[in-house]
């Protein structure tokens, strides 16, 4: 079992006369599993389980789907959660067939949301914006260009405001399937949502005041010449 600091130029070009764990020296307890000539390459997490303290061994994804900087960020998620008492492997067996639209009516359905005033909103925008694009999805298997998808078709049809609601439900329902062990990461960590700003060619009422004022001082400026001009 190798031990080697993993890069990503190793990732893509290693192969193997039969299956090999190649352990990170960067990220304790994570392993890129080669199958025999690299046909295959799946990333994996060993840690010790909180429920017997036995050796256990969690899958994280496939390359390339999952790149050496995620494959990194999920391990060490799945290990601060194993540290925390609860198993990656339960986390995973528990949610690996549920689709974002089972995990949207698990997230509705939560005491705590569905006493937020909000909550009728909430589930129109799912509905609306985010069911009908990745509503087929695994949770599992969720990525940020999938999220992308959600409110960027939203964005460039000139609703900004809008788009960055779809996108901050979704991080929210993901975060809470992290705290309620449905996932074990949360794909949209550190992901930036859009941006909500005034529509080009938009001008505040600040801004059109400040030019109303500077057209009529030229407009003042003119008249008082051409007075003194017939003077």
């Amino acid at each position: 079992m190798p031990r080697v600091k993993l890069t990503d130029r190793f990732v893509a070009g290693v192969k193997a006369d039969g299956r090999t764990d190649y352990f990170d020296a960067v990220t304790t307890g994570l392993v890129l599993r080669v199958a025999a000539g690299g046909r295959r390459k799946n990333w994996c997490l060993f840690y010790t389980s909180p429920l017997d303290g036995k050796r256990a061994r969690v899958g994280l994804g496939a390359d390339p789907a999952l790149s050496l900087a995620g494959a990194r960020t999920k391990a060490i998620e799945a290990a601060g959660a194993a540290a925390d008492g609860s198993d990656p492997r339960r986390t995973t067996k528990a949610s690996a067939g549920m689709t974002v639209a089972g995990l949207v009516e698990a997230y509705l359905r939560d005491p705590g949301k569905a006493r937020l005033r909000t909550i009728d909103e909430i589930e129109r925008r799912f509905r609306r914006d985010v069911l009908p694009v990745i509503g087929e999805l695994r949770i599992t298997e969720v990525a940020r260009r999938d999220v992308r998808n959600v409110f960027e078709p939203i964005e460039r049809s000139g609703k900004p405001v809008s788009a960055r609601h779809a996108f901050a439900d979704v991080r929210a329902m993901l975060r809470w399937a992290v705290e309620h062990e449905y996932l074990s990461t949360n794909p949209l960590e550190r992901m930036r949502g859009p941006e909500i700003g005034a529509p080009r060619g938009a001008f505040s009422r600040t801004a059109r005041s400040r030019r109303y004022g500077i057209r009529c001082r030229r407009f003042c400026q003119s008249a008082t010449s051409a007075l003194f001009s017939y003077a």
